[in-house]
């Protein structure tokens, strides 16, 4: 089956009445939007994520890198950590970018935009995922992911793609080792999960200290009190949230906000998303 290249593609069973909640939506937030500046949102750190950037995204994704440098500065989740730790304030606009699932595109489409703009960023990937290439069917259910393709198929990056990544500087943290809702098992299962994948990917990439629940809702999709401490058990430096925000001085780098983005929106939608707290 030929692999997923578009989001048209990405979405092609989407049924109509999701469609038009989404054009509802848009124009919702085009209103809200006005007199939204993300330039006024200073002294904390914003944590921008995406899923995939497919070929038709390319050019909104590379729009909208450059927007975020022209009122910000992009830093590492390490950088960011030492920030939150610290002890003197956070003055400006800060963005640390990361991206879920470790889909192929993150390899095609985002590595070369993000290697020209010198932008750093974490993906977090499974494990149980790396080198495959799925059909609909055969992924798990109540997938984030979303995949609603008709006769293409979900690929994910190859070990070999993600050493490349790490010859340019990008970082690689664990999101379970198979996707699982951690919300829904026992806390035996939830150390493997996080035990397995660290261990694999800190074998074939080097260090991985970073953790993102699949999902990433409080209580809904992880215990955030449970998973937290088996987190630092294991070894983790940090645990990032789905839950939108800023991230400022002294706020808990094991319970980090993050802002969904996707590569196809417009300038509009990210000022009104991220000059609100």
């Amino acid at each position: 089956m030929r692999q997923t290249k578009t989001y048209k593609e990405f979405t092609a069973k989407v049924a109509w009445p999701s469609r038009v909640r989404e054009v509802v939506r848009r124009g919702a937030i085009r209103i809200a939007s006005i007199g939204s500046n993300m330039r006024y949102s200073s002294g904390g750190i914003r944590f921008p994520f995406y899923h995939h950037v497919f070929d038709d995204e390319r050019s909104g994704f590379e729009r909208q890198i450059a927007l975020f440098k022209n009122v910000g500065e992009f830093i590492t989740i390490n950088q960011a950590i030492e920030l939150l730790e610290g002890n003197s304030s956070i003055n400006g606009n800060y963005f640390c970018l990361s991206f879920d699932d470790g889909l192929k595109s993150c390899f095609e489409n985002v590595c070369p935009i993000l290697d020209f703009y010198n932008v750093p960023a974490i993906f977090y990937i499974i494990p149980d995922y790396i080198g495959k290439s799925l059909a609909p069917e055969n992924l798990i259910s109540e997938t984030i992911f979303n995949f609603k393709g008709s006769s293409t198929s979900l690929d994910f990056l190859t070990w070999k793609d993600c050493k490349e990544m790490v010859s340019l500087g990008m970082l690689f943290g664990s999101h379970t080792s198979s996707h699982l809702n951690l919300a829904l098992t026992n806390e035996n299962t939830v150390y493997k999960e996080m035990l397995i994948s660290k261990t694999l990917i800190e074998k074939k990439l080097g260090a991985c200290e970073h953790f993102c629940p699949p999902y990433g809702i409080p209580s809904l999709h992880y215990d955030p009190i449970r998973d937290v401490r088996v987190a630092k058990q294991i070894g983790f430096r940090s645990f990032v949230s789905g839950v939108r925000g800023p991230n400022v001085l002294g706020d808990s780098v094991f319970s980090l906000c993050r802002d969904h983005v996707l590569a196809n929106w417009e300038n509009y939608q990210l000022h009104y998303f991220f000059s609100r707290n």
